[in-house]
């Protein structure tokens, strides 16, 4: 009994591992089969890998798309920090997030100017942490028709961001329930009468320079 409790154990951390559908810890720098990027052609503005981390450091606008598109059922994690030690583009500001997105207009979702405007025709949910110059973090949801909705919004500094700080970000979709927790704490949760049943997700920022580690979507 006891040498079969331990084969059952050992094959079901087989099973658990194996629902890891992607990963990237940037280890072997930057992955093209996993990421797109749009960003202004600027001097100031580059995505690249350094140490182990994906690094967004651009002076305006800028996403960077995963080019796999999710079901209506999975569960994103990664790390994010708002990197600040004085240089040009340091900024605390705007940790944002696109997921479900997609285009029932022109189908393609990626391949756009990464002004805010360029994803008035998606569908999708979004959120932004620290935004207005860490002011206001905000969830809401695009209606491909130009619409944006807000569902819920903070001010309090318990829901804005700090320079350097590692925030370990979760983000669900589980058919019509969508959740992002940060640090392990719930910000946003939302039941959707008309949910998106699938899409891509983008990191997103506003002049910034943000760091992106231990990348993970497990789907079912």
């Amino acid at each position: 009994m006891g040498l079969l409790w331990v084969f059952c154990f050992l094959l079901s951390g087989i099973a658990v591992a194996q629902k890891v559908t992607y990963q990237d810890n940037f280890e072997q720098g930057f992955n093209a089969d996993f990421w797109f990027v749009e960003t202004l052609d600027s001097a100031h503005n580059s995505i690249y890998v350094e140490n182990g981390q994906m690094i967004m450091d651009v002076s305006g606008e800028a996403t960077i798309w995963f080019k796999n598109e999710l079901n209506s059922q999975w569960t994103m994690e990664f790390d994010r920090t708002v990197l600040m030690s004085g240089k040009f583009n340091d900024k605390l500001n705007n940790v944002d997030f696109f997921w479900q997105a997609s285009d029932p207009h022109l189908g393609a979702v990626m391949g756009r100017q990464p002004l805010a405007a360029s994803y008035d025709s998606l569908s999708l949910y979004y959120a932004k942490i620290g935004a207005e110059n860490n002011t206001l973090t905000q969830f809401g949801k695009y209606q491909a028709d130009g619409e944006h909705v807000v569902l819920l919004e903070y001010t309090d500094t318990k829901h804005l961001l700090e320079a350097n700080k590692l925030y370990h970000f979760r983000i669900s979709v589980q058919d019509r329930i969508t959740q992002l927790y940060v640090n392990d704490r719930l910000f946003f949760s939302f039941t959707d009468e008309a949910p998106l049943p699938k899409g891509y997700f983008g990191f997103r920022t506003t002049k910034s320079r943000q760091s992106i580690d231990n990348f993970k979507v497990v789907q079912k």
